[in-house]
């Protein structure tokens, strides 16, 4: 058995802290009359003229910056590529490009530059790989308690002791490997294979998968839908974990990525670097889920590289700060110095709105935001949401229109990407003044006056076409109204004098009809002139795209999250915390006789600290085994934390007030609450006894036995956005290599846009 210990004195260095400052974001743009002049510089900077060469005449490498704007219903990636370091101040909006030609793509005249966020996981009994069959309906039930276990990486045995007021587990573990990719079809390819799939084929559409990494009541019901599916998945072997969705989905795309910029000069030798846009209303959780399973994808699509398994400094930035990005750079708004500008980005999920005062330098940039960031899931799928709930209201008595084995979910199903495709754009047209009666393509749908049906066509009246879109219309008002508000009861007020709409939804003219119309009416809101851009949803990525090379102009790096340790204490050691400890039942280590508590989390991060990019602390840490154990396997566990729990201790520190994770607690301890494992690094020190590194020590007392006692210490460095940590063995030089490496990417611990 194994069990680490950390030496009573702490020798770790202090992380400074920093007062907050005011920051201000820069981003750079095009106005009109210096188009010309950047462009030649470009033209000049970019080009592959002999200061491009190397010494020995040879091409420069081409490196990349790509971002990906992973969405609830299309996603897109936009690239940029530079051969040396200085060229990334110079570019601009017009030099970043996005991937297009997506597979099955029919229409070869348009140059599509987003993609669906859709899978199709085949039967598994057509597939070729020796895969289980496929779990029934009924069989799907039984499954649904086994969703209900964590899923935080920490096996959940428990024991109370009521008296005590203590609980203990087993150990936690880390994260462990998704199986492979199984046999799969995406993007384009699923809405084929929705149109020539078998009735009896019990294959599943999996689609807006994204909502499973947001926790709001707004998404609970699509997120049960997701999770039945998510069984069968599960069942069949398809995928182990629900994220798996997301991993497989970022594979295929990393995948056509990397073959598009093949053709653009990517070898093996580029460096990329990766940028994720992500929906305002996102926890750091979610954020921490969709890096690890972009990290999956990188890994297993084989493009760009990993570094300690783990995304070398990825850059997060929220999806209306790469909108704002995107139209300050192009000032198709018309933005003037000095006035307050609410962007607010419409997408199929989330809608996103963000207030910023713009600059008065040139070229123009936008400064931090007038308030917080805001948004809600009411994007244009909820549209969808209504349709698909007023078709099974209609056509839930119609069985005679599913046949052939074919359930009504995939009958519906079939109309909603109908509607998706064709007949929500027509209906959108039609607002604010010419909506009228509105027919539905229903394959085999026999007439029946009393119920609005005609042969093959299902009849909307108007009353039932505005209410397909109220609610979104509504809440998507409710969003901007509370953000014109809020900028107006700041303590200095600010007066919002422009809505810019952007991204998909925002293209949508009853959504710009609404919001126009509730401007109107309300005298407080004279002034507010609404704008739609020409940009498009995917010009989303471009703006994460140029916000990644703007790093500078980010917020102070202050953690949204606590890191910490797996240790094991001696009971009531004077150098810990006694109090902690008191509360506690302690347990009698069999190897050295000692009493700990065991299986603590030594908190060495704290959310709401500033943490520099360029930081470390060390400390001694040992571990004790058996003197009959062959195999010596040393092992460190990182865990992470986000909210705090309800009684939280409190740090003063320059006139602040900074909530700390109190360490010395059982990980299980409502102290811990919320805490998780998200990795861990193990080590065989086996061929190292009778060392100065492992040494036998003396049996504690008569009927014990000797035992072997490791000597190590910790690293914990933290460089830009990555934490890397080390285990050395005391009394090795620092030339020699660390026993074992562990890295975990800080991006989802720092607010999105942070250097």
């Amino acid at each position: 058995m194994l069990t680490n210990r950390t030496r009573p004195q702490d020798i770790s260095k202090q992380m400074p802290s920093q007062t907050s400052e005011p920051t201000i974001i820069c981003f750079q743009n095009n106005p009109d009359h210096g188009i010309r002049t950047q462009q030649v510089i470009m033209d000049v900077l970019m080009s592959n003229t002999p200061l491009d060469k190397c010494d020995d005449d040879q091409q420069p490498v081409s490196n990349y910056v790509v971002a990906v704007d992973f969405g609830t219903t299309f996603s897109s990636v936009a690239f940029v590529s530079y051969t040396h370091e200085y060229q990334r101040k110079y570019i601009g909006l017009n030099q970043i490009e996005l991937i297009s030609e997506y597979p099955d793509w029919v229409d070869t005249n348009a140059q599509i530059r987003d993609v669906p966020t859709e899978l199709w996981y085949p039967n598994p009994g057509h597939q070729t790989d020796g895969t289980n069959s496929f779990v029934t309906e009924e069989e799907m039930a039984d499954q649904m308690s086994d969703s209900d276990s964590s899923d935080d990486g920490i096996a959940m045995q428990s024991d109370t002791d009521s008296e005590a007021g203590t609980y203990q587990r087993e150990a936690p573990k880390g994260p462990t490997s998704s199986h492979a990719t199984p046999e799969l079809f995406w993007g384009y390819s699923v809405a084929q294979q929705l149109d020539i799939a078998e009735a009896f084929d019990s294959s599943k559409r999996v689609a807006r998968f994204k909502l499973l990494l947001h926790d709001g009541p707004e998404s609970e019901k699509a997120r049960a839908l997701l999770e039945e599916t998510c069984v069968m998945l599960r069942k069949n072997g398809l995928i182990k974990d629900n994220t798996d969705l997301i991993a497989h989905y970022l594979e295929q795309l990393f995948k056509h990525t990397h073959s598009r910029l093949v053709e653009d000069g990517y070898t093996e030798q580029s460096k990329v670097e990766f940028v994720l846009c992500i929906p305002a209303i996102w926890k750091a959780r979610a954020s921490r889920k969709m890096q690890v399973a972009m990290t999956q994808a990188i890994q297993r699509s084989k493009f760009g590289k990993l570094q300690n398994e783990s995304i070398d400094n990825l850059f997060i930035v929220s999806e209306p700060e790469a909108a704002a990005t995107a139209a300050v750079q192009s000032n198709k708004a018309n933005f003037r110095a000095g006035e307050t500008v609410l962007i607010l980005d419409a997408g199929g999920a989330t809608v996103d709105a963000a207030t910023y005062t713009v600059d008065g330098t040139v070229p123009l940039r936008f400064r931090t935001e007038v308030v917080e960031l805001g948004g809600a899931l009411c994007g244009s799928t909820c549209i969808n949401e209504k349709f698909e709930e007023l078709l099974v209201k209609k056509l839930g008595d119609e069985h005679y229109l599913w046949q052939d084995g074919e359930d009504m979910s995939r009958f519906i199903d079939r109309l909603v990407v109908a509607f998706e495709r064709v007949d929500k754009k027509k209906l959108d047209e039609m607002f604010p003044d010419n909506i009228a009666r509105y027919h539905i393509r229903v394959p085999g749908l026999r007439a029946n006056k009393k119920k609005n049906f005609l042969v093959n066509r299902l009849c909307l009246r108007r009353s039932e076409i505005k209410e397909l879109f109220r609610d979104s219309l509504e809440k998507v008002a409710q969003v901007m109204e509370n953000q014109i508000i809020a900028a107006r009861r700041k303590e200095v007020p600010c007066f919002v004098t422009k809505v810019v709409l952007m991204g998909g939804y925002g293209r949508s003219r009853s959504l710009a009809a609404h919001l126009e119309s509730v401007l109107a009416k309300d005298p407080a809101y004279e002034g507010i002139e609404l704008k739609r851009t020409q940009l498009m949803s995917s010009d989303v990525a471009r703006g994460a795209v140029l916000r990644a090379l703007r790093k500078e102009d980010g917020p102070n790096r202050v953690l949204q999250c606590s890191y910490g340790f797996l240790r094991s204490e001696p009971y009531m050691d004077p150098d810990f915390n006694k109090d902690a400890h008191a509360q506690q039942v302690p347990w009698q280590d069999p190897i050295d006789g000692l009493d700990y508590i065991e299986n603590t989390i030594r908190w060495d991060i704290h959310k709401g600290t500033v943490v520099p990019a360029e930081t470390h602390f060390e400390r001694d840490v040992e571990y004790v085994f058996h003197i009959r154990q062959k195999k010596l396997m040393c092992k460190e566990t990182l865990c992470v934390a986000d909210e705090y729990p309800e009684q939280t201790a409190t740090s003063r520190s320059m006139n602040t007030v900074t909530k700390l994770r109190e360490s010395h607690y059982r990980y299980t301890h409502p102290k811990n609450a919320g805490a998780e494992a998200i990795g861990e690094v193990e080590f065989d020190v086996s061929h190292l006894k009778n060392t100065e590194m492992v040494k036998m020590m003396p049996a504690p007392c008569r009927g014990m036995f000797p035992y072997w006692k490791v000597f190590a210490r910790l690293f914990v460095i933290v460089n830009g956005r990555n934490m890397r940590y080390e285990v050395r063995l005391r009394n090795e030089g620092r030339d020699v290599a660390p026993r074992a490496v562990g890295q975990e990417s800080l991006a989802a611990a720092f607010r999105p846009g942070t250097a």
